[in-house]
C-alpha cells in the first residue's frame, strides 16, 4: 500500500491533534492546506459533516448511521469531490476499511469521485469509481467518468460492503426495515400497549436465539394475535439482535426478490441470493451471531406461487449455518405448506420449533380486558366480563367492540353481529358519511368477492375492479374515502393496486350479511347461496363467521346442506371418470371402484366446508356420512387414511388433475394390452426379487446390463409355483401355518381358490417388504391374458456376450460400448418399434375420450417418422455419448425409425422435415441408468420410455384446460 506524501510538518500537526480533533479542525488545519498544496482555490471548497447516505430504498445521514472517528463530504464548486475519512493515530488501514470508506463515497446521492482515509501517519488517495490507489497530482475529477449503468452497478457493489462490512451497520441498517414495517402495523393491527405476553412463545424464542433450530413456526387459528407476538418478539429483540422483519401484505415480490429489493442487489438471479444470503452468514458468523428473517401471516401473501415462494426461501436459508426463519401462520393453512407439487416441503422437513398459540388462559383474558378498558377508556359492566372472555377468541371483534364504545359505556347485550353495525355507523358519524350509504357501498364490495373465485391467495381483490363497480352502481363513497377511515387497505404488487378489509371481520359482515342477506334466507334460497359461497376461500372463511356469529341453530340447515353438497360431488366424480377413465376407475380413491366409493364430511356447525374423506362403501351405505374426524375409532372404521382439507373451493377438476399425475407417476394405468411392458414387468421383478425368492438363477450384472437371457425360456406355471410355495415355507417358519401341513396340498388348494394364505412379512434388503403376491399375480395375469404358460423371448435385444474387460468411465458409456455397432442399432430400433405401439394401446384404453388432445398420440396414430442420432461428443463431458432426436410427422403415414450411430460431426443441426419436437438428452433413459427416487426404476427401460411420453402428454394438455370436464 503506497502512502501519499504530506509534508512532515503536517504528519506531526495531525499526529498531535488527531485523538482532541474536530471537524472544524479537520476542515482548516488538514483538507484546505492540503487541497492548496495541489492547486484548489480555498473559496472553490464547502464541506458536510452529517451527509447522507442512499441504503436500499432510505436515505439516511451517515453519522446516524454509522458511527466512526471523523468523515465529511468535501465538495468542490457544490459538487461532491472527495469523502475524507480520519481514523485513529496510528490506527492500521486495512482493505476492509478502504473498502467501507470507497462505499460511503459511491452511496452518497451523486458519487463522489475521489475517497482519502488518513490515520494522521498516513494517509491514502483512492479514485472511487475504479478503487485504484492514486497520486494526489491525479487528484482531478476531469480524471473520473462513469456511465448511468456503472453507477447503478458500483451503487450495489457499495451497499454489500457497507451493510455486511460490521454487525452494528447489519443491524443499523436492517431496523431501518424493521421501524417501516412495525409502522404499517402500529396503532392497527399491533398496539404495543394493549399486549399481553405469552411467556411461554417469549421463553422458546429466547432459547431459540441460542439453539441450532432453523425455524420458529408460530401457527393458531385467526385472531389469536400471531401478528401481535411476533410484532413484540422483534420489537423487544431486534436491538440486541440481527431480525429483520416484514409483513406478508406488503411483501410484492417473491420472498427472495424482496430482499433482494430491500438490500439493492441485482435481479433475478440466483446468484445474487446466494451472494447476499453467504455475506450475511459470513458477518453473522464471525460475531457469533444468528440473523433471523421474520415474516409474519404466511397465509396471506398475494404473491404468485406463495408455496413455492416459501419453499425457495427456506431451501436457501437452511444452506446457512447462522441463518434463522421465524415464521406465521393461520392453523387451516399449515398443512397446504407441507407439500410443494405432491412432495415433502422444506417447511415439512425442516428442523423446528413448532408453536400453537391456543386462546388466552382465564388470567391473560383479564389482563387483556383491563388493558382494552384502560386504553380505550370504556365502561365495563361486572357482568359482562364473562361474555367479553368469551368474545376474545375472535380477537378482531374483540378489537372492534373496543373500538366502537370508545369513552363510553359497553351495551349489556352485544352480540357480533349488532357490534359490528354499531362500528360501522360510529365510522360513517366520524367521517362525516351517511350511514345507509356505507352500508351500500360495503354490500357492494361484498358481492365482488362472492363473485370473485379466487386461487389459493387471491383473497385480496384488484382496486380497479372495487372502483369500477362502485361507479357503475352508483355508490356514494368512493374507495379512497374508504381507505382514509381504516375500512379497507392498499396493497401493491407487481404495479398492481389491491384492496382488502382492514378487519377480516368486516369483510366477513359485508359478504354474509349486506349481500348475500344469509340472516334472512330459508330452505332452499339459503341451501343455494351456501352452495354458491363455498366457491372462494374469503367467502368460506365468512361461512364460518357467520356459523358462529350468527345468533341462530342452523345445525338442520348445515347438516341438511353437507349432505346435498356430498351427494352432489361424488355423484359428480363418478359421472367423470366413468365417462372418461374406464379402465382405470379403481384408481383415483382407496384402490377402489370409484361407484363403491363414498364421501365422509366434517361433522363441524359449520356452512364452509374444509375437512373431507373418502370411504369405501358397503352395499347398505349411504354415498355421504357426516362425520367427527377428530375421532380416531370412526376414522379407522371407515378406512379413511387420507383427510382432505381445502381453504378454498372444494374443485372436482382440480382433484381429478392431481389423481391422474399420481396415477401416471406410480404406473397405475391398465397395461393388460401391452405384452411387451408385461414381459417386462414379470421378467425385471424376478430379476431384483428373484434372489430372496431362492429362484434358481445367477442374477448377474455386466458393464451395469442386468444378464436376463438365462430365464428363457421361462416356464410361467413353474416359476409361480416357487414363489407361492416359497411363501408357504416362510409362513411356516413364522409359525403361522403348522409345521405337519403339506406343502403341496396348501399350494393347490390356493390355486383352486379353496383356500386364502397370507402373504408373509419378509423383509427384502433389511427396509421393504418383498412383494410375493404381486409377483405371483403378475405372472397369472399373464397366463390368463394371453393363454401362454412360457416366455420364450426377452423383451429387450441385449448383446449376446458381453465383454468386461472395460476401461473405468461412465455409466452410459460402458453400456453402450458394450453393444457392437450392428447390436445397439437392433436394440434401439427395437426399443421404439414396441414402445410406440404399446404407447397407443395404454392411451386408447386408458383415455379414450382425451386421446386426441394428446400430442404423441396423434403424431403416432397418423404416422411418425423418427430420426435419432446417437453421437459420440467431440468434447466428452457427463459421458463421451449424447443423443439427438426429432419426431417428424411421416410423409407416408406409417412408423418410420431412421437411427444412426456417429460422431457428432454428422449430426444436422436441423432438418428439412415437418416435426412436433426435438430433443437433445443423454442416452440413460434408453439404457439401465435412468434417475428416480426408486433405483429399481432404472431396469424397467420400455415403462420409463412410455411413461415419459404420457407424462408429457398429460401436462401439457392440464396447463392448457381449466375446466377439463
Amino acid at each position: 500500500m503506497e502512502t501519499t506524501n504530506l509534508s512532515k510538518i503536517k504528519r506531526e500537526k495531525m499526529l498531535s491533534t488527531i485523538n482532541e480533533i474536530n471537524e472544524e479542525t479537520l476542515k482548516n488545519r488538514i483538507i484546505v492546506p492540503f487541497l492548496v498544496s495541489i492547486g484548489y482555490n480555498e473559496g472553490q471548497l464547502s464541506f458536510e459533516d452529517n451527509f447522507t447516505l442512499k441504503l436500499g430504498k432510505n436515505t439516511i445521514k451517515k453519522k446516524d448511521y454509522i458511527s466512526g472517528r471523523l468523515d465529511i463530504l468535501v465538495l468542490l464548486d457544490n459538487e461532491p469531490f472527495i469523502i475524507w475519512e480520519l481514523k485513529r493515530e496510528r490506527h492500521e488501514i486495512t482493505s476492509e476499511e478502504i473498502n467501507q470508506a470507497i462505499s460511503y463515497s459511491r452511496l452518497t446521492d451523486q458519487i463522489t469521485p475521489f475517497t482519502i482515509v488518513s490515520n494522521g501517519e498516513e494517509t491514502h488517495l483512492y479514485n472511487t469509481i475504479t478503487k485504484e490507489e492514486i497520486k494526489k497530482e491525479q487528484l482531478n475529477s476531469n480524471f473520473v467518468s462513469y456511465t448511468f449503468d456503472e453507477a447503478i452497478k458500483l451503487k450495489k457493489e457499495a451497499l454489500t460492503e457497507i451493510i455486511c462490512y460490521s454487525i452494528e451497520n447489519l443491524t443499523n441498517f436492517i431496523n431501518k426495515i424493521n421501524n417501516r414495517e412495525l409502522n404499517r402495523l402500529k396503532d392497527n393491527k399491533y398496539i404495543k400497549e394493549l399486549y399481553v405476553e405469552r411467556k411461554n412463545v417469549h421463553k422458546k424464542f429466547n432459547e431459540f436465539l441460542n439453539n441450532e433450530k432453523k425455524l420458529f413456526f408460530i401457527n393458531g387459528n385467526s385472531g389469536v394475535g400471531k401478528t401481535n407476538v411476533i410484532c413484540n418478539l422483534v420489537e423487544s429483540n431486534m436491538n440486541n439482535n440481527t431480525i429483520l422483519f416484514y409483513n406478508s401484505c406488503f411483501i410484492e415480490k417473491s420472498i427472495l426478490d424482496n430482499l433482494l429489493e430491500d438490500f439493492n442487489f441485482a435481479f433475478d438471479e440466483q446468484l445474487y441470493y446466494r451472494q447476499l444470503f453467504n455475506k450475511i452468514n459470513i458477518l453473522s458468523k464471525k460475531n457469533k451471531k444468528f440473523f433471523i428473517i421474520c415474516i409474519d401471516a404466511i397465509d396471506e401473501l398475494t404473491i404468485e406461487n406463495p408455496i413455492v415462494s416459501i419453499d425457495k426461501f427456506l431451501d436457501l436459508a437452511n444452506e446457512f449455518s447462522n441463518i434463522k426463519v421465524c415464521l406465521t401462520c393461520k392453523e387451516s393453512y399449515v398443512a397446504d405448506y407441507l407439500e410443494v407439487n405432491g412432495v415433502s416441503s422444506v417447511l415439512k422437513i425442516i428442523s423446528k420449533e413448532n408453536i400453537s398459540i391456543l386462546d388466552f388462559s382465564n388470567e391473560e383474558k383479564n389482563e387483556i380486558i383491563d388493558k382494552y378498558r384502560k386504553y380505550y377508556n370504556v365502561e365495563i359492566n361486572v357482568n359482562q366480563q364473562d361474555k367479553l372472555k368469551e368474545i376474545r377468541s375472535d380477537g378482531f371483534l374483540f378489537r372492534i367492540i373496543f373500538e366502537t364504545y370508545k369513552n363510553n359505556k359497553i351495551d349489556n347485550n352485544i352480540n357480533s353481529l349488532s357490534v359490528i353495525q354499531k362500528y360501522i355507523e360510529k365510522i360513517a358519524s366520524n367521517y362525516n358519511l351517511n350511514k345507509n350509504d356505507l352500508n351500500r357501498t360495503l354490500e357492494i364490495i361484498g358481492w365482488i368477492f362472492i363473485q370473485s373465485r379466487d386461487d389459493f391467495f387471491r383473497s385480496a381483490i384488484e382496486e380497479q375492479i372495487v372502483d369500477n363497480e362502485l361507479r357503475l352502481k352508483n355508490s356514494k363513497i368512493s374507495v379512497d374515502t374508504l381507505i382514509k377511515c381504516n375500512i379497507l387497505q392498499l396493497y401493491r404488487n407487481n404495479d398492481i393496486n389491491y384492496i382488502d378489509f382492514n378487519f377480516k371481520a368486516l369483510s366477513y359482515y359485508a359478504i354474509t350479511i349486506l349481500s348475500a342477506k344469509l340472516n334472512t334466507l330459508k330452505n332452499r334460497e339459503l341451501i343455494l347461496k351456501v352452495f354458491e359461497l363455498n366457491e372462494a376461500r374469503r367467502c368460506k372463511e365468512a361461512l364460518s363467521w357467520f356459523s358462529k356469529n350468527c345468533n341462530k341453530n342452523y345445525y338442520l340447515e348445515i347438516d341438511n346442506f353437507k349432505k346435498e353438497y356430498g351427494e352432489k360431488f361424488i355423484t359428480t366424480y363418478r359421472t367423470i371418470v366413468n365417462e372418461n377413465f374406464q379402465d382405470i376407475k379403481d384408481k383415483f380413491e382407496m384402490n377402489e371402484d370409484i361407484n363403491n366409493v363414498g364421501i365422509a364430511i366434517d361433522h363441524r356447525n359449520d356452512f364452509a366446508i374444509y375437512t373431507y374423506g373418502f370411504y369405501k362403501k358397503d352395499s347398505n351405505d349411504s354415498n355421504v356420512k357426516i362425520i367427527d374426524f377428530s375421532d380416531k375409532s370412526t376414522l379407522l372404521k371407515l378406512n379413511i387414511n387420507r383427510i382432505h382439507t381445502s381453504m378454498v373451493a372444494i374443485d372436482i377438476n382440480h382433484i381429478i388433475k392431481e389423481r391422474l399425475k399420481s396415477i401416471i407417476k406410480d404406473r397405475e394405468l391398465n397395461e393388460t394390452n401391452c405384452k411387451n411392458l408385461n414381459i417386462e414387468k414379470i421378467i425385471m421383478n424376478l430379476f431384483i426379487y428373484g434372489k430372496s425368492l431362492k429362484l434358481p438363477y445367477k442374477y448377474e450384472i455386466k458393464n451395469f446390463i442386468p444378464i436376463i437371457n438365462e430365464f428363457f425360456p421361462l416356464n410361467l406355471i413353474e416359476t409361480r409355483r416357487k414363489i407361492l410355495i416359497f411363501n408357504i415355507d416362510m409362513l411356516k417358519q413364522m409359525s403361522i401355518i403348522a409345521n405337519d401341513e403339506n406343502v403341496e396340498m396348501l399350494y393347490q388348494k390356493q390355486i383352486n381358490g379353496d383356500i386364502i394364505i397370507p402373504q408373509c412379512n419378509y423383509i427384502y434388503s433389511g427396509i421393504s417388504l418383498l412383494p410375493i403376491y404381486n409377483i405371483a399375480n403378475l405372472i397369472t395375469n399373464y397366463i390368463i391374458n394371453y393363454s401362454k404358460e412360457e416366455i420364450s423371448q426377452p423383451h429387450l435385444l441385449l448383446p449376446s456376450k458381453i465383454n468386461e474387460n472395460r476401461k473405468p468411465g461412465w455409466v452410459d458409456d460402458i453400456m453402450i460400448e458394450s453393444f457392437s455397432d450392428e447390436e445397439l442399432y437392433n436394440y434401439l430400433y427395437d426399443i421404439y418399434d414396441k414402445c410406440i405401439d404399446e404407447y397407443l394401446t395404454i392411451v386408447e384404453n386408458n383415455f379414450p375420450t382425451l386421446k386426441e388432445n394428446f400430442k404423441f398420440y396423434n403424431l403416432f396414430k397418423k404416422g411418425v417418422n423418427i430420426k435419432m442420432y446417437l453421437y459420440k461428443k467431440a468434447s466428452p463431458f457427463l459421458g463421451s455419448y449424447s443423443i439427438k432426436l426429432w419426431y417428424c410427422y411421416s410423409k407416408n403415414e406409417k412408423k418410420e425409425i431412421e437411427i444412426k450411430i456417429c460422431n457428432e460431426e454428422e449430426v444436422p443441426k436441423e432438418i428439412n422435415e415437418k416435426w412436433i419436437t426435438n430433443i437433445s438428452c443423454g442416452t440413460d433413459i434408453y439404457f439401465f441408468n435412468n434417475y428416480s427416487s426408486n433405483q429399481n426404476e432404472k431396469y424397467f427401460v420400455l415403462s420409463n420410455y412410455i411413461y415419459n411420453l404420457i407424462k408429457s402428454d398429460l401436462e401439457d394438455f392440464l396447463s392448457k384446460e381449466d375446466k377439463m370436464f
